[in-house]
């Protein structure tokens, strides 16, 4: 999803459409919509999502057109050879663009290499969930999708294309089948679509969208900024891409259930984690799945000693920062992630806790996420290492506030308002905590009085305090850029 109004009038348009139609074309029609929405943002974005489509499919077929044959060690090797393709296709994508300086040809010739290397929109996202498909099929988990129309959707569902959730196939697939079946207003469909859409925009509109006019400032400009500033700013950085990620999360789960189908739920109220273990068990839950899946177990995880499964965890993370970017602030960022689970591993982990030791563990886990961040918030490394030193060198003095607010713009009012929408960030947080679902899920179980209260209090919030309106781009997420 982008966050747009013709993202708003089209999905007006799919969803009149879907239950106006005959049942049987349900899935055609949302291939359909998610190639056209596709092809809107960018063509060849389009066009190398139905060739790695069709690339794909073809490759499952002949793994399974292997088994039958009894030649199961052959159905292996075609599905290692189709994932090494992908692999390296994604690896080019994102790592090439750091090698054509250095290539003896002009800078107009590389100026064209670079822009015909721009990684195509959702390819992130799309060759995981491609990878994790084919292992899947060739080693017999599940059998390889026979109708084309309905792999493409899996492929391409449009609320899940540009950031996740990365969906499993045998838990996607099964939904397409029984799209025909759904109804508009059963089992509370359109109520629980309404409640994650109303969570996902407050995330996005009223928190990350007003977080992101300051951090920008203070990331770019952290040396004209002191210590309190700088600690400010990587506390608004952690809020927000955690609400403007959460919010894309919420909002494609909203969407999803409109059509009758689950995505998975990518977060679950990470900041309250007590380790960095819990807290990748609670944040991109999709993504840590994936890694765990497909990286770390088949290294062999726990299994094999302690120091082998710490070694496991460093090449899962180093992966991870890889995965998210091209740029050494992102290698740091998942190596800080490695040290953190090492120590968790060898130091840290603890089966009976106070209720003390665990509110300190969450604030200890919290401030070592919230460093990790200004890694990955950072342009580059040089400029992480920059905001990092330029902090430290101002810890000595007396604590200053008036100038950096007035450098950066920021008014009473305006505090104001972020300290409260923080305040009911935390709270949803700890009701979900307390209740053992999400804040979406939570409120529907609760008497009408109190959820519909809620959502009124939710939509005005948004239409008063949200940023949006004519002359602001809201139109992409933070993790459309990975």
């Amino acid at each position: 999803m982008t966050f747009s109004i013709f993202t708003f009038l089209f999905l007006l348009l799919v969803l009149a459409s879907f239950y106006g139609i005959r049942n049987a074309v349900r899935p055609h029609l949302l291939l359909a919509a998610g190639l056209i929405w596709l092809a809107v943002l960018d063509l060849k974005s389009c066009i190398a999502a139905l060739l790695c489509t069709l690339f794909v499919y073809g490759a499952a077929l002949l793994c399974e057109r292997l088994k039958g044959e009894g030649k199961d060690s052959r159905a292996r090797k075609a599905g290692n050879a189709a994932i090494i393709l992908l692999i390296l296709l994604l690896a080019g994508l994102k790592w090439l663009p750091f090698a054509v300086p250095v290539l003896p040809v002009s800078e107009t010739a590389k100026a064209g290499i670079l822009k015909n290397l721009i990684l195509p929109l959702g390819m992130s996202y799309y060759l995981f969930q491609a990878i994790a498909y084919l292992k899947d099929v060739s080693r017999d988990a599940m059998p390889a999708e026979k109708n084309l129309f309905h792999f493409a959707l899996y492929m391409c569902f449009f609320p899940k294309f540009l950031s996740g959730p990365i969906e499993q196939a045998q838990k996607f697939l099964p939904q397409l089948k029984r799209l025909k079946f759904v109804r508009l207003f059963e089992k509370n469909r359109m109520s629980s679509s309404f409640s994650w859409l109303l969570y996902g925009y407050f995330l996005k509109t009223v928190v990350a969208d007003r977080l992101a006019i300051y951090t920008d400032s203070l990331f770019a400009g952290y040396p004209d900024y002191n210590s309190l500033w700088l600690l400010l700013g990587a506390l608004m950085y952690t809020l927000q891409i955690y609400c403007d990620f959460a919010g894309y999360s919420a909002i494609a789960i909203g969407v999803g259930r409109l059509f009758g189908l689950e995505l998975t739920q990518n977060f679950r109220s990470p900041y309250l984690a007590e380790s960095i273990s819990d807290f990748w068990r609670r944040w991109h839950i999709s993504l840590s799945s994936w890694l765990r899946d497909m990286v770390y177990i088949p290294l062999g995880g726990n299994r094999k000693g302690k120091l082998r499964q710490c070694m496991h965890v460093a090449v899962v993370f180093v992966i991870c920062g890889l995965w998210h970017g091209n740029g050494l602030q992102f290698l740091a960022w998942g190596l800080l992630h490695g040290l953190y689970s090492v120590a968790d591993i060898l130091i840290f982990r603890k089966k009976e806790k106070s209720r003390l030791r665990k509110g300190l563990d969450r604030v200890g886990c919290f401030a070592a996420v919230s460093f990790a961040w200004v890694f990955f918030g950072s342009e580059s490394l040089g400029k992480a290492v920059g905001y990092i030193r330029t902090f430290l060198s101002g810890l000595g003095r007396l604590p200053e506030f008036s100038g950096g607010a007035a450098l950066l713009g920021i008014d009473g009012t305006e505090i104001v308002i972020l300290l409260l929408s923080v305040l009911l960030v935390l709270l949803t947080d700890i009701v979900s905590e307390r209740s053992g679902q999400a804040f979406p899920e939570t409120i529907r179980n609760w008497p009408y009085g109190y959820r519909y209260l809620v959502y009124y209090a939710a939509i005005l919030i948004i239409f008063v305090f949200g940023i949006y309106g004519p002359g602001y781009d809201a139109g992409s997420f933070m993790y459309m850029e990975f």
